[in-house]
C-alpha cells in the first residue's frame, strides 16, 4: 500500500508540473523582453522540484514493485493525500513568487521594498490560495494585485502601481479548472495505470451521491467527462472572447466559471465589465455548470430529437428542482431588491438576481454587485444566506450538499409519515423510478448531519477568533460550501485575509472537506479506519 500510494502521488505530481509548464511559457510569452522574472522563476523552480522529487517516488515505487489493486479503505487515504499534496506542491508558486518579488529578483538591480506580492510571504496564505483554487472555492487572501483597471494589456491597482502577474492569475484559473472536474479524476483519465483500482478513487471523489450509475468503464467515464468539460470551457472562452474580454481575461474567466470556481482577474469582479452581455453568458453557463454532467452524456449518447431530449431532462427529479430553486429564488430576489431604490443592480433587478442566485447556488462565487448592500432588503438576503446550504446538482463542478440530498431526505421524511399512519407499512424511497438503496440513504444522512455539525463547529471557532457572528457564521458557510464570499468581513467585495494563520488553516481545512464530500476524510480521523486498515493492509 506505501508504495501504491507513493507511485499515484508521484504521477500525479508529474502530471501536475504540465499545466504549469503552459504558465511558465506563458510567463516567457507575456514578458517585454527576455528577462528572469519573479513569475518566471517561481514556476521553473516549481517544476524542478516537482519533476525531480515525483521521478524519484516514481523510480523507486517501480523498482520495490508496485500493485494497483487498490481497496475502498486505501482510496479515502490515496484521494485525501492526493488532494493535499497538489495543493502544497500548486501553493510553491505563489510561495515562490512572493520571496523573489521580496529579494527584487526581477532581472534589475535588488531593492528592499516589497511592493507586490507580499501575502505570498507566508506559506499559509500561499496554501490557502491553492486549496481555494483546487476545491474551486474562490475565496482569496490577495489584498492588493488584483486588477482595478486594465490599460493597453496591463493590469494596474488603484494607486497606479502594475497588478499581479498575468501567469500568476493564469495558475490561479488552472487550479480551478483541475480541480473543478478533480485531480483524481484526470488521473483516471489519462493515467492507464489508475484503470485498476480507479472505480474506488472515483467514487471516493466525484461530488454526490449515485455516481455508480455513469458507466461500468470508469475510466471511459472520466475521459466522456472530461471531453465535456472541455469543450464546454472552450466554448465559454469564445463567447467572452467575442463579447469583449481581451484572450487572458477570456480564458482565464472560463475556467473559473465552468469549475464554479470564481476566481477573476478583477478585483470586482464580474461586475468590472459593465457587460450585461458578459453577464447573461455567464448566468447560462453558471447553470450549465450546475447540471449533472452525466446528463449530457446520455443526452448526447442516445442521439435524442429536441422532444425526447426535454423529456429526459423533465423525468430527472433532481434536474427539475434545480430549476424550480432558481427560479423561485430569482423571482423573490429581483421583486426585493426593485422595490428598493439606491440598490447595486436596481438598473437590472431580474439579471442581477439571476446572476447571484447562480452564482451563490452553484457555489461559483462571481458578483455582479456589492450584494451586502441588500440588508436593507431582508428577503434578497434571506434567500442568498438559504442558497448557501443547497449546492449545485450531483454529478457537477458545483460544490454544496448538493439538490438530489435535499430532495431525497425530503422524501425520507415524507416516508416517515407515512409510518407514523401505517406502522406496518411498507414504502420505499424513489429517485427517478428507481429505489434508493439503504446504504446510499445512509451516506446522505451522515453527510448531512456532519455538515451541519462542521458549520456549526466552524462558525464557533471564527466567533471565538474574534469575528462578527454574520462573519463567522458565512465564512463557515462559505468555506465548507466552497463559495467563496460570505457576508460581513469576508464579503463579495473584501476577502479571507482578516483570519488569523490558524483561522486559514481552518478555513482551508473545511474547503477540503467539502470538495471531498466530508466522510471520504472524516473516516480518516476514526479509530476503527485504522484499525481494519492495519487488517487488511497484508
Amino acid at each position: 500500500m506505501r508504495v501504491a500510494l507513493v507511485y499515484l502521488i508521484s504521477i500525479l505530481v508529474l502530471l501536475l508540473c504540465f499545466p504549469m509548464a503552459l504558465c511558465l511559457l506563458y510567463s516567457i510569452a507575456d514578458q517585454p523582453a527576455w528577462c528572469l522574472s519573479s513569475d518566471l522563476l517561481s514556476f521553473l523552480t516549481t517544476i524542478v522540484i516537482g519533476g525531480a522529487s515525483g521521478y524519484l517516488g516514481y523510480y523507486r515505487s517501480e523498482s520495490e514493485g508496485v500493485t494497483t489493486d487498490i481497496r475502498p479503505t486505501d482510496a479515502f487515504l490515496i484521494v485525501t493525500l492526493t488532494w493535499l499534496v497538489a495543493s502544497a506542491f500548486g501553493a510553491l508558486p505563489y510561495y515562490l513568487y512572493g520571496w523573489f518579488e521580496h529579494m527584487g529578483f526581477d532581472g534589475g538591480p535588488l531593492t528592499a521594498q516589497v511592493t507586490l506580492g507580499g501575502e505570498f510571504l507566508s506559506f499559509t496564505n500561499a496554501f490557502f490560495e491553492s486549496v481555494s483554487g483546487f476545491t474551486t472555492t474562490g475565496a482569496t487572501i490577495i489584498e492588493r494585485g488584483l486588477w482595478h483597471t486594465y490599460i493597453d494589456g496591463v493590469g494596474y491597482l488603484s494607486d497606479g502601481s502594475i497588478a499581479l502577474p498575468r501567469s500568476i492569475m493564469l495558475w490561479r484559473s488552472v487550479t480551478h479548472l483541475l480541480g473543478g472536474m478533480g485531480i483524481v479524476v484526470l488521473g483516471v483519465a489519462v493515467l492507464p495505470v489508475l484503470g485498476v483500482g480507479g472505480m474506488q478513487l472515483y467514487h471516493a471523489e466525484v461530488p454526490g451521491p449515485m455516481n455508480d450509475r455513469f458507466t461500468p468503464r470508469v475510466g471511459e467515464g472520466a475521459k466522456i467527462l472530461w471531453k465535456i468539460y472541455g469543450v464546454m470551457t472552450l466554448t465559454l472562452a469564445v463567447f467572452y472572447w467575442g463579447l469583449g474580454m481581451d484572450h487572458f481575461e477570456a480564458i482565464c474567466h472560463s475556467m473559473s466559471t465552468m469549475a464554479t470556481g470564481g476566481f477573476s482577474t478583477r478585483a470586482t469582479s464580474m461586475a468590472a465589465f459593465s457587460s450585461p452581455m458578459i453577464e447573461w453568458c455567464t448566468i447560462l453557463f453558471m447553470f450549465i455548470a450546475g447540471v449533472n454532467f452525466t446528463l449530457y452524456s446520455l443526452l448526447g449518447s442516445r442521439r435524442n430529437s429536441p422532444r425526447a431530449a426535454l423529456g429526459l431532462l423533465k423525468q430527472n427529479a433532481e434536474f427539475m428542482v434545480y430549476m424550480g430553486i432558481i427560479v423561485i429564488s430569482s423571482a423573490v430576489i429581483a421583486l426585493s431588491i426593485a422595490q428598493h431604490e439606491g440598490l447595486s443592480g436596481a438598473d437590472s433587478p431580474i439579471r442581477t438576481a439571476s446572476f447571484q442566485v447562480l452564482s451563490i447556488l452553484t457555489t461559483t462565487g462571481y458578483a455582479s454587485a456589492d450584494f451586502e448592500q441588500w440588508v436593507i432588503a431582508p428577503a434578497a438576503i434571506g434567500a442568498l444566506l438559504l442558497l448557501m446550504f443547497v449546492g449545485g446538482c450531483a454529478g457537477s463542478t458545483g460544490g454544496g450538499v448538493k439538490v438530489i440530498r435535499h430532495l431525497l431526505v425530503f422524501r425520507l421524511c415524507f416516508r416517515e409519515f407515512f409510518f407514523l399512519l401505517h406502522p406496518k407499512g411498507k414504502k420505499s424511497v424513489r429517485s427517478d423510478g428507481e429505489i434508493v438503496s439503504p446504504s446510499t440513504l445512509r451516506a446522505i444522512v451522515g453527510f448531512v448531519g456532519l455538515y451541519f455539525f462542521l458549520l456549526i463547529a466552524g462558525t464557533l471557532y471564527f466567533a471565538m477568533e474574534g469575528q462578527d457572528l454574520l462573519t463567522a457564521f458565512t465564512a463557515s458557510a462559505a468555506s465548507l460550501g466552497n463559495i467563496g464570499p460570505g457576508l460581513g468581513e469576508v464579503g463579495p467585495t473584501d476577502d479571507f485575509s482578516g483570519l488569523s494563520a490558524l483561522g486559514k488553516w481552518v478555513s482551508a481545512s473545511l474547503m477540503l472537506m467539502g470538495r471531498l464530500e466530508i466522510l471520504t476524510v472524516m473516516i480518516l480521523f476514526t479509530p476503527a479506519y485504522w484499525r481494519h486498515w492495519n487488517l487488511t493492509k497484508n
